[in-house]
């Protein structure tokens, strides 16, 4: 899980590098549509705005870099 993940770049780098499954998380739609758009035809990725959505996700480890 990539908290506060912005465009994207490392939840998209953790899916092509192998992982199962990536989630990125940030509270911004405007970046996440972004996100998304970079993310297609990727499978293992996705988008997700913890205040729009009740979101209940077990996770392996949390990145999270330049979060405030």
């Amino acid at each position: 899980m990539d908290f506060g993940c912005g465009y994207g770049d490392q939840t998209i780098e953790l899916a092509q590098q192998g992982a199962g499954r990536a989630i990125g998380m940030d509270i911004r739609d405007e970046v996440l549509e972004k996100a998304v758009a970079k993310a297609l035809g990727l499978r293992n990725v996705k988008f997700l705005n913890p205040g729009r959505a009740k979101v209940n996700v077990l996770a392996d480890f949390v990145l999270s870099i330049d979060c405030f």
